[in-house]
């Protein structure tokens, strides 16, 4: 099964660029960083909620009313071993994070546990100056990726 979508731009700019993943320990949670951090999360989680949710029906180990129901971080994939994200990032200007930050964000916001997640990055700088992320999510019943 095959999931598509696009993140354009990020919770404060509709065509600013995505946001990088950030390591922080438990203190620095409350930061004006990780707050942005955790809106970003929120934002790409609101994004893939639909997309993942319509697929449900195909995939049984996504469970839609405990994935509705849990709150703030909405983590909804927690098949191991079965999953690939492709990304392809088009950064709006040269002042972005590398690319593997960007993948390392999407992650975090998708996925519950994302050590057995493979997949691609591909990058390039919009002609448009708009910053978008293009996400395809393959999963397969019997992790043949």
């Amino acid at each position: 099964m095959t999931i598509c979508f696009t993140i354009h731009g990020n919770q404060d700019d509709p065509i600013g660029n995505p946001i990088p993943k950030l390591r922080m320990t438990g203190k620095q949670s409350w930061t004006p960083g990780a707050q942005r951090y955790a809106a970003w999360k929120e934002y790409v989680q609101g994004i893939a909620q639909p997309h993942i949710l319509a697929a449900a029906i195909d995939m049984p180990p996504v469970d839609p009313k405990k994935y509705a129901a849990s709150g703030r971080y909405r983590k909804p994939i927690t098949l191991k071993g079965e999953l690939r994200m492709d990304i392809k990032i088009h950064f709006a200007n040269e002042h972005h994070a590398d690319p593997e930050s960007i993948y390392g964000s999407l992650a975090d916001s998708i996925f519950l546990d994302d050590k057995h997640l493979r997949g691609k990055i591909d990058f390039c700088h919009a002609k448009d100056k708009k910053g978008k992320v293009d996400v395809i999510l393959t999963i397969m019943p019997h992790g043949n990726i």
